[in-house]
Parts: C-alpha cells; sequence; structure tokens
C-alpha cells in the first residue's frame, strides 16, 4: 500500500487502574517496543509514547508512573488501524483499558512558517 493511501488515527489508550495494571505493562513492556520499533520502521507507527501521572513530570524513574499510552497508527482504514491497536501485546496482556481506549481520524496541521 502506497503512503497515500493511508490515513492517520490517533490511539488514546489509558491503561487499567487496578493494582496489578503497572506490572503488567512493565512484564510486557520489552515486547511492545520491539513491535512498535518494527510496527515504526514501516511508517504504520508515527508518534508514539507513554502518558504519565501528573507525579511524573520530573519523576526518577517515569516508568512507574506510566499510566497509558497515544500512538498514531498510519493505515488504510480505521477497521485496519483498529485491529493494529487490538494485536499490540498492551491490548492482548489486559495493560489497556478496553472500555476507555479510543480511535479516532487525525489530520495533520500544515503549519506555515512564520
Amino acid at each position: 500500500m502506497s503512503n497515500s493511501n493511508l490515513h492517520s488515527f490517533v490511539l488514546y489508550a489509558p491503561d487499567y487502574t487496578d493494582e496489578g495494571a503497572l506490572q503488567r505493562r512493565l512484564a510486557v513492556r520489552g515486547q511492545h517496543f520491539a513491535t512498535s520499533h518494527e510496527l515504526r520502521g514501516k511508517g504504520v507507527y508515527g508518534v508514539a509514547g507513554g502518558l504519565l501521572s501528573d507525579d511524573g513530570v520530573g519523576a526518577v524513574d517515569p516508568a512507574q508512573k506510566l499510566i497509558g499510552s497515544m500512538i498514531i497508527i498510519n493505515a488504510g482504514s480505521l477497521e485496519e488501524a483498529r485491529k493494529i491497536a487490538e494485536n499490540d501485546v498492551y491490548w492482548t496482556a489486559n495493560v489497556w483499558d478496553k472500555e476507555r481506549t479510543t480511535l479516532v481520524p487525525f489530520l495533520m496541521a500544515k503549519l506555515s512558517p512564520s
């Protein structure tokens, strides 16, 4: 599929908030990173990163303050982007809260230089 057929989607995926949520995230984090790196190399993942709790800003160990993820997914359709998200280990390992996760089309602003 050529890049002209791709659309961007924002995945907002907060983690579950139960006592074991952070431990589940950290247990599969390496696998998530490996897959994310591969998808980034293919142009499927654009900007991506972890969401921090308010007290995570400036934390000595920010990984202990992770509460979710945000990823821009480049795909041919919303359905394709949803499949990509649902194949992520954070989804299958019950890290991301499936009820609160959202995926919406995204249009990158074309800012002109000032």
